[in-house]
C-alpha cells in the first residue's frame, strides 16, 4: 500500500539551474535570445534571473544533430542548411537519393537532418516528406472525378481569391499566370467538395506551396494536387479548435499572458487564426517560410506550428507585460510579431519550439490529434476545458508533474497513485482559509507543474475543477487536470490499493475478469463485503494499485450460473422484484475463478444473511 503524503512531504525539486550567460548558448541572438530568457522562467515560479540547464542542453543536443545554425552565403540562394558548415557533400548525397524512385522519408531525414533544402530540390523532398510521392497516384487520379462544374456558393468570391492570388504570384502578367489561374480554381472548387472544407482556408494554406517563376515550366495541376491534398490532410489544423488549443497551451506555459488577454478580453482567434489556417504563410517573407517548412515537414510534426506560434508570443513578453497597454496595441502586436522572424533565427525558433514541447503533457497529442486534423466533430468537452487535460496512461507512466489528489482524506488513505499529495477540496467551501494554506503548502513544495487529480466521475468532480481554478488564479504555471477516464462503460473506476481492499473484505479471490463485447480476459480481483461485492481490475503499470470495475449490492444478485465443461466460468447476473413479484435482469458480470466453488458459497452465504434465509439462484 502506498503511504499517506502530506503536502509537506519531501519532494524532488525543479530542474538544476545553470549559471552559464545565456546568449553564449546562441549564435544567432536577435530572435532568440529574448526568447531564451522567456523560457527560463518555465520551470520555476519566480525568476532568479539564471538559465535552464535543460534548455540549453536541448540546444546544444540539436545543433549537434544539425537543428541549429544558418549558413548565411547558403540562406541567399535559398538552398542553405540549418545544420551549418559550408559543405556541399551531404547536397550531392540528397541529389542521387531522389533520382532513385524508391527515395522514402526516412532517407531524406537522415541526409538533410534539419538544414535547409536546396531551391531546385525543395518539390521533390516536401512531395516525400509529406507522402505525397507515395500516394500521388490516387490523389491525382480524384481529379478525373472532377464533375466541371464550377458552382460552389462561393464561386465568386473563390475565384476573385485566385485571380488575386495569381496576379501576386506573377507580376508580369505572362501566359503561365492565366493557366495557374484557371488550374488553382479547377483544384480548390474540386477540394472544396470532396472536403467540404470552406476554401479561403485552402488559399491561404496553398501559399506556401513551392512556386516556379513563370518562365519556367509549370508544376502541372496533376502533380500539384497531391501536394496540396496531403498538406490540408495533415499539417493544416481546423482554425477554431486549434485556437482553443494554442489557448490551452498558453496558459500551462505562461499563465501571466494568458490571463492578461483575458482581462483585456482579446481572443487567441483574433491574432493567431491566420497562423493556424494559413501556416503562417502570409506572416513570413518566401525565404523565411521555405527553410521554416523544410524544418517542420523534416520533423514531421503537426502539433510543432502550436509550440511555435507560442513562442512568438513569449517573445513579446516583456511589451505585452508592460502597464497601460490595450487591447488593439496587443492585438496589433502579436499579429505582426512572425514579421520580425529572419532566416538566421529559424533554427532557434524551431529549437524552442521543441523545447516547449518536451515540457507539454504528451495527452495534447493523444486528445486532440482527432480535434485538430480529423474530419468529425471535436468533443465539446474537451473545447470547454478548463485547463490542459492529461490522459490516465500518462497519469499512471511516470508523470512529468506532481499529482494534486483533492479528494476527501478517507478515499486518499484508501488507495492513492504514488508521490501525490492529498489536498480535501471540502475544505475549499467549508474552511477557505484552511484550503489556502494548504494549497500554498502544495505549490511552495511541489515547486513545478501540477496536475489536479479527482474522483473520475464528472458529478463529484466540480471541486476538482475549482481547486484548478485556484491554480490558475494563483498564475502558477503547469496547470493540468486529470478527469480521470470518462468510459461509457465504466464510469466508477477509481485507484485503490489491494492490499488494504483484501484486509478490509469479508473474503477476496483472484479472477480474469471479461470485460467487453469480445470477453477479453483482465487480470482481478473479486472481494466480499457486508453489503456489497466489487470487481478490482490490476493496473499493470502500478503494482499493488487497482482500478474499481463495478460495485454491486450483494441484495441485487439474482442468480449465479456456472459452465458444465468449465465450472471456473462464473456468471453473476442482478436484477429488480417488481410489486407482483416477477424479476427483470438489469445487468450481469463475467469472470473466470479458479476457487469458483469457495467463492460462490461466499457470494451466497453473505446474501442469505442479507435478505434473511432467502437465497440466490444456482
Amino acid at each position: 500500500m502506498t503511504e499517506p503524503e502530506s503536502a509537506s512531504a519531501n519532494q524532488s525539486q525543479s530542474e538544476l539551474i545553470n549559471e552559464e550567460d545565456p546568449d553564449a548558448c546562441l549564435e544567432h541572438d536577435s530572435f532568440g535570445a529574448e526568447q531564451i530568457a522567456a523560457a527560463t522562467e518555465l520551470s520555476g515560479f519566480e525568476d532568479d534571473g539564471e538559465a535552464d540547464e535543460d534548455l540549453f542542453e536541448e540546444l546544444e543536443r540539436l545543433r549537434e544533430s544539425g537543428f541549429a545554425t544558418v549558413d548565411e552565403d547558403d540562406a541567399d540562394d535559398g538552398g542553405g542548411g540549418l545544420g551549418g558548415g559550408s559543405e556541399t557533400a551531404w547536397r550531392i548525397d540528397l541529389e542521387t537519393a531522389l533520382l532513385d524512385d524508391e527515395c522514402d522519408f526516412g532517407t531524406v531525414r537522415n541526409i538533410c537532418r534539419g538544414r535547409a533544402v536546396p531551391g531546385h530540390l525543395r518539390a521533390q523532398v516536401w512531395s516525400i516528406c509529406l507522402g505525397a510521392a507515395s500516394g500521388g497516384a490516387r490523389a491525382a487520379s480524384l481529379l478525373d472525378e472532377f464533375d466541371g462544374l464550377f458552382d460552389l456558393p462561393e464561386q465568386a468570391e473563390l475565384r476573385a481569391a485566385c485571380r488575386d492570388f495569381v496576379r501576386d504570384w506573377d507580376a508580369g502578367g505572362g501566359e503561365g499566370g492565366v493557366a495557374m489561374q484557371s488550374d488553382l480554381e479547377s483544384m480548390l472548387t474540386h477540394y472544396c467538395k470532396l472536403t467540404g472544407r470552406k476554401f479561403l482556408s485552402v488559399v491561404r494554406a496553398l501559399l506556401q506551396l513551392p512556386q516556379q517563376p513563370p518562365q519556367q515550366q509549370q508544376p502541372s495541376t496533376r502533380a500539384l494536387f497531391p501536394m496540396f491534398s496531403a498538406l490540408l490532410t495533415k499539417y493544416t489544423p481546423r482554425p477554431e479548435p486549434a485556437c482553443h488549443v494554442f489557448r490551452l497551451l498558453l496558459q500551462y506555459h505562461e499563465p501571466a499572458l494568458s490571463s492578461l488577454l483575458d482581462s483585456l478580453r482579446l481572443p487567441v482567434a483574433d491574432f493567431a487564426s491566420d497562423w493556424m489556417a494559413g501556416l503562417l504563410a502570409r506572416d513570413l517573407a518566401t525565404e523565411v517560410l521555405h527553410p521554416l517548412w523544410d524544418m517542420y515537414f523534416l520533423l514531421a510534426d503537426p502539433f510543432l506550428l502550436l509550440f511555435i506560434s507560442l513562442v512568438f508570443v513569449v517573445n513579446c513578453k516583456e511589451s505585452l507585460l508592460a502597464p497601460d497597454v490595450d487591447a488593439e496595441s496587443v492585438r496589433r502586436m502579436l499579429s505582426t510579431t512572425p514579421s520580425a522572424l529572419g532566416v538566421a533565427d529559424v533554427a532557434d525558433l524551431c529549437t524552442l519550439a521543441q523545447h516547449y514541447a518536451c515540457r507539454t503533457p504528451a495527452s495534447l497529442r493523444t486528445l486532440f490529434t482527432a480535434a485538430l486534423f480529423g474530419d468529425a466533430e471535436p468533443d465539446a468537452d474537451l473545447l470547454m476545458a478548463l485547463c490542459l487535460p492529461v490522459t490516465v496512461a500518462e497519469v499512471t507512466r511516470d508523470p512529468p508533474f506532481t499529482l494534486v489528489d483533492v479528494r476527501s482524506p478517507d478515499m486518499y488513505n484508501r488507495g492513492h497513485l504514488a508521490g501525490a499529495y492529498n489536498l480535501d477540496s471540502g475544505l475549499l467551501l467549508s474552511r477557505p482559509t484552511e484550503f489556502d494554506s494548504a494549497l500554498a503548502a502544495v505549490v511552495r513544495t511541489a515547486n513545478g507543474p501540477l496536475c489536479v487529480s479527482g474522483h473520475g466521475r464528472k458529478e463529484e468532480d466540480t471541486t476538482t475543477v475549482l481547486v484548478a481554478a485556484q491554480l490558475l488564479r494563483r498564475l502558477c504555471p503547469g496547470v493540468s487536470i486529470f478527469p480521470g477516464e470518462d468510459d461509457e462503460e465504466d464510469e466508477t473506476e477509481e485507484l485503490v490499493s489491494v492490499s488494504t481492499w483484501q484486509r478490509d473484505a469479508l473474503s477476496s479471490y483472484p479472477c480474469s475478469l471479461l470485460l467487453g463485447d469480445d470477453n477479453q480476459q483482465t487480470p482481478g480481483h473479486l472481494i466480499i463485503r457486508e453489503q456489497h461485492m466489487y470487481l478490482l481490475r490490476l493496473c499493470p503499470k502500478q503494482p499493488g494499485m487497482a482500478a474499481i470495475v463495478v460495485r454491486r449490492p450483494l441484495v441485487k444478485v439474482v442468480k449465479i450460473t456456472s459452465k458444465k465443461r468449465l465450472p471456473e466460468f462464473i456468471t453473476f447476473k442482478y436484477g429488480d422484484t417488481d410489486k407482483d413479484g416477477v424479476t427483470h435482469l438489469t445487468d450481469m458480470d463475467r469472470v473466470v475463478i479458479p476457487k469458483a466453488g469457495e467463492a460462490t458459497k461466499d457470494v451466497k452465504m453473505q446474501i442469505i444473511k442479507l435478505l434473511g434465509g432467502v437465497s440466490p439462484q444456482q
